[in-house]
Order: structure tokens, then C-alpha cells, then sequence
């Protein structure tokens, strides 16, 4: 392969993942609120085609301990995903972590304490 032709594959190689990382974003928010046992989780994701760009992962921890690891294969609004989980013998002072990944770029996470 010519020099030429390498730097040109290269250059090319730059702009297509530079154009595709543009369009994927991690999730912008979380939002969680604890009623007794069940734990609503709101994660903000903006995305045009739910089909192809979605919150396929959600894992919660409780108290460092991994209790949730949950997979989609779609976001089912545009602008969010809302789950619901029961987690039995929730406590106050139990510490909850939400992990949410975007199947195309990056994550987010929220810490709270059971009140």
C-alpha cells in the first residue's frame, strides 16, 4: 500500500468514527425514587431511532453488591426509560447504585441512600 493511500485510509477511518461518536451520548440523567420495596428509576437518553439507540443495560448494586443486571433491546420513549424495581428487605440506610449504558456511547450513574 502507498504512503499516500495509507494516510488516506487513516483520514477516513478518523471522520467515520468522529461522525458516528456525534450521534451517541450517554444517558444525560438519572432520576430514582424509593417507595417502601420498589425502586422507580427514570433515565433521561434523547434519541431519535429507539430501534438503534437505546439504554440496552441498567445494573443496580445495593450496598456494593450487584442485585440488578437488566438488558433491553430498545428504548420505549424517545426521551427516556423508566423502570420499576422490587428489591425485598430494602432498608433505610441501604446504599442504591443505578448504572444505565447506552448501547452506543457511554453511562451514567446515580448514588443514593434509602431514607
Amino acid at each position: 500500500m502507498s504512503k499516500n493511500l495509507f494516510k488516506l485510509f487513516i483520514l477516513m477511518c478518523c471522520m467515520f468514527f468522529t461522525a458516528n461518536a456525534a450521534f451517541a451520548h450517554p444517558p444525560s440523567k438519572i432520576e430514582a425514587s424509593v417507595d417502601g420495596e420498589m425502586v422507580n428509576v427514570t433515565i433521561m437518553h434523547n434519541v431519535k431511532d429507539r430501534a438503534n439507540h437505546y439504554i440496552y443495560k441498567v445494573v443496580v448494586t445495593l450496598n456494593d453488591k450487584e442485585i440488578i443486571d437488566k438488558r433491553e433491546t430498545r428504548q420505549l420513549d424517545d426521551e427516556k426509560q423508566v423502570e420499576v424495581f422490587e428489591i425485598p428487605g430494602l432498608k433505610a440506610g441501604d446504599k442504591l447504585t443505578v448504572e444505565a449504558t447506552c448501547n452506543k456511547y457511554g453511562s451514567k450513574t446515580l448514588e443514593l441512600t434509602v431514607q
